[in-house]
């Protein structure tokens, strides 16, 4: 995505704080601890907004970033993930960095994909992508190759949008907003009755009572 884009303070995916350190901690499966010091200062790797406390304060951009760096941190020490991104922001001249480059990894390692070559973050060691190409995932997520939408691992039929429900997680077929499933779930409604209600499948509102603890904090 042009990086201009992102400095629009029209663009809800960067002006509009929607989420809270622990929504972004369930939606990428990172500590808590992690979210709020990635999150922490005007230099943070995560970028946050100011807010009324207890108020959300990390736009989808932040989400994005937060995940990005969770899967780093999968295989590079914190101190090494922190100097990798700094030193992306610096060659690639944006502070977006984590949601521009086109990063993969091949669950051992991460890597930066420009054209077809690749560059292994931890050493800067080259890799040919038609060796390992198939066991690439994409840690970019979004509709037609932009950075638009957020799709959970953990819940994969929802996912967060900026431009629906106000970045809320919703079921991404109809926008039904999770919370709403979910409180309609706790007030002792049946799967089916809720299904019927917001024109759901039973299937869906099954996989999120069967993971209600984490869609409500998530959500």
């Amino acid at each position: 995505m042009d990086t201009k884009t992102y400095r629009n303070p029209t663009d809800l995916r960067v002006s509009s704080p929607i989420l809270t350190s622990r929504q972004v901690a369930a939606l990428t499966a990172a500590p808590l601890n992690s979210i709020r010091n990635w999150s922490r200062g005007q230099n943070g790797l995560v970028h946050a907004l100011p807010n009324r406390r207890g108020w959300p304060t990390i736009p989808f951009i932040g989400l994005v970033e937060a995940e990005v760096l969770t899967a780093l941190s999968q295989t590079l020490t914190p101190q090494k993930a922190a100097a990798v991104v700094r030193s992306l922001q610096e060659s690639q001249g944006t502070e977006f960095v984590l949601s521009t480059p086109h990063l993969v990894t091949d669950l051992t390692s991460t890597f930066l994909q420009e054209g077809t070559d690749l560059t292994r973050l931890r050493d800067q060691q080259g890799a040919f992508l038609p060796v390992i190409e198939r066991d690439l995932r994409s840690l970019r997520f979004g509709v037609d190759g932009k950075v638009e939408s957020f799709v959970p691992e953990r819940l994969d039929i929802t996912s967060v949008d900026p431009r629906f429900n106000g970045g809320a997680l919703s079921i991404t077929r109809n926008r039904v907003p999770v919370l709403s499933i979910v409180g309609s779930l706790r007030s002792g409604e049946s799967a089916r009755a809720v299904a019927e209600d917001y024109s759901l499948t039973a299937n869906e509102v099954e996989q999120i009572e069967r993971d209600i603890d984490w869609a409500e904090e998530a959500a």
